[in-house]
């Protein structure tokens, strides 16, 4: 059995915790990152993937994925990535999650268009690419919008704008930029959100994340709290990371004035805060299910 850990940093808090586990069962195992990866095709190479110190990636049984690039990451070097994970997939190693349900659950438009096609209620949401559409966009959605970068993760880049003139301003830059306009409506929440674990389809751990302000997450100061999560609630999240083809996701769930609205699909979801409330061995549960799919 030879494991890899893709990682953006390999003192990552959940990749430590996946090494510590893989050491204490024995299993061989490596850590890289897909920044360094080296792809070899043609005629004497065949096709190989290589990590920066030449261990051969695609060799290997099955890669738990912590990271692919944070928002400020070129788009272009985003497809590479999921390029080589859909690689490594078609050599046979098992990849955690798909590089399919990566890719829809790390594009956030893509990810809204999944959940609004079945029916799953989210916050009402406008993309669009000129500037001339986003502040058309920005009153549309009632003059208190949340911008999102559509590929990022822990909060980075995130931003609520309520004011018109900050808002063109901000859509200006971003047109010069080249960037892409994901508009949100706010949706009043009391500073908190319920984050839901899902593993192999069953719900596996639950919390509040309760804010210092608007932005709930744990990254930007949430604090954790327990909860006990309605049977309405996780089913949403179950459904939720069905629709997106995920084996392990963590699921976003506001309580709105209007019901539930699911605010995101993660594709890599942390459990540093969740550890801290409730007891339960994630990294353990996480290489039991990998072992699990690639026995079968």
């Amino acid at each position: 059995m030879y494991l890899g850990i893709i990682a953006l940093s390999p003192d990552n808090v959940e990749v430590q915790d996946l090494h510590c586990e893989l050491t204490k069962r024995k299993i061989s195992h490596d850590i890289f990152s897909l920044q360094h990866i080296e792809t070899r095709l043609g005629e004497s190479f065949g096709l190989q993937i290589l990590s920066k110190t030449g261990q051969i990636i695609s060799d290997m049984d099955g890669v738990f994925v912590r990271g692919i690039g944070s928002a400020t990451v070129p788009y272009p070097k985003i497809f590479f990535r999921l390029d080589t994970l859909y690689a490594l997939e078609r050599l046979g190693v098992v990849i955690l999650n798909t590089p399919r349900s990566i890719e829809y659950s790390t594009d956030k438009y893509f990810t809204s268009m999944i959940l609004a096609q079945h029916n799953i209620p989210t916050p009402r949401t406008i993309a669009c690419e000129t500037f001339s559409t986003a502040i058309a966009a920005f009153d549309n959605l009632g003059g208190d919008v949340v911008v999102k970068p559509i590929y990022g993760a822990m909060g980075i880049g995130i931003m609520r704008l309520t004011n018109r003139g900050e808002a063109e301003r901000i859509f200006m830059k971003l047109e010069e930029l080249n960037e892409v306009f994901y508009l949100q409506e706010y949706v009043e929440h009391q500073n908190r959100d319920i984050r839901v674990f899902v593993l192999g389809g069953q719900v596996i751990a639950s919390m509040y994340r309760m804010g210092k302000d608007w932005r709930t997450n744990i990254h930007m100061g949430a604090k954790p709290t327990p909860i006990k999560i309605t049977p309405e609630t996780a089913d949403l999240a179950i459904k939720s990371t069905e629709v997106t083809t995920l084996d392990v996701s963590g699921v976003d769930i506001l309580e709105t004035p209007n019901g539930l609205q699911v605010i995101e699909v993660n594709s890599i979801p942390g459990w540093k805060g969740i550890q801290q409330v409730v007891p339960i061995d994630f990294p353990s549960m996480i290489v039991d299910y990998m072992l699990g799919k690639i026995k079968k």
